[in-house]
């Protein structure tokens, strides 16, 4: 709420992301192990970007945690990042259930709702919203690839 009111302020700095990945991975490793499933982090341990490092850390334990959700028992995630001269392109990438094209286009979207039971509830993907909220207050962008059945690839850039 306070991220949708623009009073959140946007602390940016030099950031070692392996650190924040490994410490998300840890949060996760319950679930994810409970199925069986291999995360990694493959990002450089001195990789550093200027961003707000608590938005950055959200944006990972939200697309971490989903990957986790979404990927079947004994499949794997991969973290992993590619530094370009002015941004580094971060990925998170599963081999999950992959995502319906009717969705792609609303997983990004405020006040998406869909029925379930019959009743309204607010979409599943919130998180996802807050994602592509904090990525942009870091000057980023964020989007996805997926495939039915293959799995679904999170990307996002933010200054290095």
């Amino acid at each position: 709420a306070k991220s949708q009111k623009e009073k959140l302020e946007v602390n940016i700095n030099e950031v070692r992301i392996h650190n924040i990945v490994d410490n998300t991975i840890k949060v996760a490793e319950n679930n994810a192990s409970v199925k069986g499933i291999e995360v990694q982090n493959k990002i450089d341990d001195k990789l550093k970007v200027n961003a707000d490092e608590n938005m950055i850390a959200t944006v990972f334990r939200n697309l971490i945690a989903n990957a986790v959700n979404s990927t079947q028992p004994g499949g794997s995630i991969n973290i992993s990042a590619k530094e370009d001269k002015d941004f580094c392109t971060f990925c998170v990438a599963d081999n999950g259930t992959g995502i319906d094209k009717p969705h792609i286009l609303d997983l990004f979207n405020k006040g998406n709702k869909k029925k379930i039971n019959g009743n309204a509830k607010a979409f599943k993907g919130l998180g996802l919203i807050l994602c592509k909220d904090f990525v942009e207050k870091n000057g980023g962008e964020i989007w996805l690839e997926t495939q039915k059945g293959v799995g679904t690839r999170f990307y996002f850039t933010v200054p290095c």
